[in-house]
């Protein structure tokens, strides 16, 4: 007899809308999907999908905290016996709904409705009008997940003022179905110029495929502004279109008549070639770390806890690595392991989806329990023999606020790494856990110091970091030399070295002199990221240095020798500008130089900062030292040798409206103050300063001068000595940093049969790996002994 339900109710479902975002093929608080155990659990009230598996059974916990009754249970069985196949790389900027179709022909899907107070229900069971169109639009909607992957893929790209300004420049004949190059014999990635038809192939690619550079030499020589690449018009109006002068693909609103001017009907043109998104994907596809050891057998796959790997999203590799790394570090494994399912039923967010902590806490089960590791000849929990955590919702969380990373493209790791740790620090902080904040294991003081070559005084200044970067000897200028070699310790003798500042205000001589500036470590941290400056600007064209840097990765590693001792013993400091002497007191400013600057996004402060204080009013010294220091510019800027910048008040006046409107996202006045008292009073860089100052509103709040503990920073930080040993490094491969493709390694304790400690992640391959090529890393992560 059929369980009679009460709770079948209008009450109790809602209805999805097309805006909806319906989880129904993985778990919002663990990856387990719709083919594993008892399958998801829909919520009808919110579309929440949760695990009702024994072993976590999220669904029931959603309905511990929400007393959301009633789901809809999906549940995917595989029809045949069939051994798994590990899913194809994606190689197209578009959902291929001819794949996910041929993957769901494998599965028979069972659907039923349950009542988290009376079990699973009947099939039989007559459903309400209201629930029965519930299932309905859950189970014929787009799941969250793939309405994730559409909107990520899909291309940012704008209108530009240059295309309204195209005039049509009359040639002697332009041929409609021309197929090669008017300058040499390519066929293939021609652009036609939009205003005179001339028709030129692409530009040379750094491993000698491409064209050769003859649509670019026509702008070069003309002045005309852009260009359409020939096979990507679409009669729709989309086409690949080339802005020179903002150097950037761009959408021409004005295509079709630019085209007819070309003697070209866009009604009539079909779509034949890749456009420049999908190429630069295809592109990023092709490169490839070695698979196989040094005398060429197949590296042996690793599977268990802590040796999961993380299936490609598409260009996603950046953030894989910078994930395999951070979660082989003891304080975040802890941190996201314990009082998981205290968080789970405690959350003020009512999807785990949208709480970035919730995914922490996904991410690391994901990653350390095992669950879903590769297990080669066999299957693990889910049924599978190749399997690699897809963290979509981590990516969608935490890249929501920012332009680079809520999109498909490659981005920098190490641009990814300072962000992700700035975003869990807010996260933490907003929990109030500052004390059991697991990014806090990268924090160290940098000291920097400055000494007068006249008068001899010195000025000390401290600045917490996360990140050192170290630069790297290059050889770009020379293409013909062999690849260069440093040791690790070349290369931290280099940013240690005294710097010849030319134009520094010294308040002692009270007149620009020569100061030699000098970098050292004030405090070390637990674990420290070694970020190498792996690209300089060649002609202002970002360029990637492929120095080998040399160490020996199994031996303790010293940096005592890089450590600040302070003021010493027959040193004068220089002395400290008051309020008075600050305002009389200016330095000149290149506003033109520091426009150039902020334009490119980066704070005047700091700007600044960089101009005065590292680079003597060198515009294209100071780009490269903010790129270079880019970790650093989440809080204000140090003072410039204890002078104001000319125009800047000494002492702030709080704005009311700024200090209410910062009151009101939770933060105390005596916070909101300190904070607009550093920021000039802008609310948004505020914001950025309390979320990146714990340690200054810790003291504030204990009743401690938060000037002071500012002071003395390396107070809090354990100063034991400096002895560190390789966990963890991301590598690339590519000639730009922000394509090709990245990889991560991590020391594992693996059995004695492997013959060694390092894993190698490779998207979701998983191997252990004799010898690591430690020598071409880009982030190193050292674990203090």
């Amino acid at each position: 007899m059929a369980t009679i339900c009460t709770h079948l109710i209008d009450s109790n479902v809602n209805l999805p809308s097309q805006y909806s975002l319906i989880y129904k093929d993985e778990c919002t608080a663990c990856f387990d999907n719709d083919k594993c155990g008892n399958g998801i659990d829909v919520c009808l009230s919110c579309f929440n999908g949760g695990c009702s598996n024994d072993l976590m059974n999220h669904s029931n916990t959603h309905f511990i905290k929400t007393k959301h009754l009633l789901s809809l249970n999906i549940k995917k069985n595989l029809k045949t016996s069939d051994e798994n196949e590990p899913a194809a790389k994606i190689t197209k900027l578009e959902i291929s709904e001819q794949d996910d179709e041929k993957m769901e022909k494998k599965y028979e899907t069972i659907v039923r409705i349950k009542c988290h107070e009376c079990g699973l229900l009947d099939e039989s069971i007559q459903l309400p009008d209201k629930v029965e169109k519930s299932k309905s639009l859950v189970l014929s909607s787009l799941s969250a997940n793939k309405k994730s992957q559409v909107q990520s893929w899909a291309p940012s790209i704008t209108d530009c003022e240059h295309m309204s300004k195209i005039e049509f420049k009359s040639a002697e004949s332009i041929e409609k179905n021309n197929k090669m190059c008017f300058s040499c014999e390519k066929t293939e990635n021609l652009w036609m110029c939009l205003e005179c038809g001339n028709v030129g192939c692409g530009r040379k690619q750094y491993d000698g495929s491409g064209g050769n550079n003859h649509a670019i030499s026509h702008y070069e020589q003309t002045g005309h502004k852009a260009s359409v690449k020939l096979g990507t018009i679409e009669p729709n109006g989309k086409a690949d279109v080339y802005c020179y002068i903002c150097d950037e693909n761009r959408t021409d609103p004005f295509l079709s008549g630019h085209l007819k001017n070309l003697g070209i009907i866009l009604e009539d043109q079909t779509k034949t070639e890749k456009g420049m998104s999908e190429l630069e994907l295809e592109q990023n596809l092709k490169f490839d770390f070695s698979m196989v050891s040094e005398d060429g057998k197949d590296l042996k796959p690793v599977c268990g806890k802590g040796l999961t790997g993380i299936s490609n999203l598409g260009n996603s590799c950046y953030m894989s690595s910078v994930l395999q790394c951070v979660f082989s570090i003891p304080a975040f494994i802890e941190r996201y392991t314990k009082g998981y399912e205290y968080h789970n039923l405690s959350c003020n967010t009512l999807l785990p989806a949208s709480c970035l902590t919730c995914q922490l806490y996904k991410l690391c089960d994901g990653l350390n329990s095992g669950h879903y590791a590769s297990v080669p000849g066999g299957f693990n929990r889910l049924g599978l023999s190749v399997y690699g955590i897809k963290p979509r919702m981590f990516k969608d969380v935490i890249g929501k606020d920012s332009d680079l990373f809520s999109q498909m493209g490659q981005q920098d790791a190490g641009e990814f790494f300072t962000y992700m740790l700035k975003s869990i620090d807010h996260s933490e902080n907003i929990l109030n856990n500052s004390s059991n904040n697991p990014t806090s294991v990268f924090d160290f003081y940098v000291e920097e110091k400055l000494q007068c070559t006249s008068c001899m005084n010195v000025s000390y200044s401290k600045q917490i970091s996360s990140l050192v970067s170290l630069p790297l000897k290059s050889n770009n200028l020379d293409p013909g030399s062999e690849t260069l070699s440093v040791t690790l310790e070349e290369c931290f003798d280099k940013y240690s070295e005294n710097e010849l500042i030319e134009g520094y205000n010294c308040p002692t001589c009270k007149s620009p002199q020569s100061v030699l500036k000098s970098t050292k470590f004030a405090s070390f941290p637990k674990v420290l990221a070694v970020h190498l400056k792996r690209y300089e600007f060649v002609n202002w064209v970002p360029t990637k240095i492929d120095t080998n840097v040399n160490f020996d990765c199994d031996e303790e590693i010293v940096f005592e020798k890089y450590r600040s001792s302070g003021l010493q013993p027959g040193e004068i400091e220089m002395p400290k500008s008051n309020n008075e002497e600050s305002s009389s007191q200016s330095i000149s400013i290149d506003e033109e130089n520091a426009a150039l600057l902020t334009s490119s996004g980066f704070p005047r402060d700091w700007c600044i900062h960089a101009l005065v204080t590292i680079c003597n009013n060198d515009v294209e010294r100071a780009m490269n030292w903010l790129l270079d220091n880019v970790d650093m510019l989440s809080g204000p800027a140090p003072p410039l040798g204890g002078d104001r910048v000319a125009g800047a008040n000494s002492k702030v006046e709080i704005d009311e409206n700024a200090l209410n409107s910062l009151c009101e996202m939770g933060f105390t006045p005596s916070q909101s103050r300190l904070a607009l008292q550093n920021t000039d009073n802008n609310v948004e860089r505020a914001m950025d300063w309390l979320f990146s100052h714990p340690h200054e509103l810790q003291d504030l709040e204990n009743g401690a001068n938060a000037q002071t503990s500012a002071e003395n920073p390396e107070e809090s930080i354990d100063s034991s000595p400096g002895r560190y040993k390789l966990q963890s490094f991301i590598s690339h491969k590519g000639k730009s940093l922000h394509s090709g493709h990245y990889v991560s390694h991590a020391r594992k304790g693996l059995p004695s049969e492997f013959e060694t400690d390092w894993v190698l992640f490779n998207d979701d391959r998983v191997v252990a790996q004799t010898k690591p090529p430690t020598e071409s890393a880009y982030i190193y992560f050292f674990e203090r002994q």
